[in-house]
């Protein structure tokens, strides 16, 4: 018991830090990502061929896919979690980060410019994830989004935000320590718009 507490007031204290975030460099070919920042969650919104968006989400397979989000359900994902879970959810084509913050009703979604080739390279590695448990997808009602179920582990130390924060530095961005919840902030964000129409499609 006294271990379980020792941790409880670990976790609490880091709750509190924040992930500091340098985008990459001004790209050449550019191509906007969404950081959505739901306060102890965090997702990644993705662009695609069609200009219409995808939220890539991580998490525990009880506590997030099955939202089994009760007190209990919460310690249990912190320290006795046994699988974890891939989400990906459809939204609008719509690329203002504000109307994607209302739509997913998200604390804070904040734009950030990549490129484009690193964007390539963090799709496919993901839809792979997601295909290859497609057999097992369910249908959350609360989310009204789909999961998929994987073998990666989940705890306290490798939650949603460690998962968004690889995400992150595989699109080039520097990420420092790892907060426990979504708490996010950048340094020296240009401002980040979409190509115009005329411009090719995002990957």
């Amino acid at each position: 018991m006294s271990r379980i507490l020792a941790l409880l007031l670990l976790v609490a204290s880091l709750s509190g830090c924040v992930t500091h975030v340098v985008p990459p460099a001004p790209p050449a070919e550019p191509a906007v990502v969404y950081l959505a920042d739901y306060g102890t969650h965090s997702s990644l919104i993705l662009p695609n061929d069609d200009r219409t968006l995808t939220e890539w989400a991580w998490g525990d397979w009880q506590y997030f896919a099955l939202a089994r989000t009760g007190l209990t359900g919460g310690l249990r994902a912190i320290f006795f979690s046994d699988s974890s879970t891939l989400g990906r959810r459809s939204l609008s084509g719509r690329r203002d980060a504000d109307a994607i913050r209302t739509e997913l009703q998200a604390r804070r979604v904040v734009a950030m410019q990549v490129e484009r080739a690193s964007l390539r390279s963090l799709k496919p590695p993901l839809t792979q994830r997601y295909a290859a448990n497609i057999a097992r997808e369910i249908w959350n009602e609360d989310y009204q989004q789909p999961f998929v179920p994987e073998d990666l582990r989940y705890h306290a130390f490798n939650n949603c935000n460690h998962e968004t924060a690889r995400w992150l530095r595989a699109l080039g961005a520097e990420v420092g320590w790892v907060a426990l919840t979504g708490n996010f902030r950048f340094r020296d964000v240009p401002p980040a718009t979409d190509p115009p129409a005329t411009d090719p499609e995002e990957p």
